[in-house]
């Protein structure tokens, strides 16, 4: 192992972390935002901000190939909670 990095982008609970491609990554937390990575860089390269506390993401490609961030997000009432993709292009 050559070098440990802390990357201190969230400034809450980070609630789940995601390869995107064998050279980025995505994170997700409470402070209400996605940030995605590039392996070599200690700072995020996109910063997305969402209108509650991010729970978990996920990684889907539709049938010609485009990648889609999907993101769960809770709001304090448990009953209460979205799902909402964003298309990855241009990254």
């Amino acid at each position: 192992m050559k070098e440990k990095w802390i990357l201190l982008a969230h400034k809450n609970f980070v609630n789940r972390v995601i390869p995107i491609n064998d050279n980025m990554f995505a994170s997700c937390s409470n402070d209400y935002t996605v940030k995605l990575w590039k392996l070599g860089y200690k700072n995020p390269f996109k910063s997305i901000k969402f209108p509650s506390y991010i729970y978990s993401i996920a990684l889907v490609s539709d049938e010609f190939g485009v990648q889609y961030l999907i993101a769960s997000l809770a709001y304090d009432d448990l009953t209460k909670g979205d799902l909402l993709s964003i298309k990855l292009d241009n990254l």
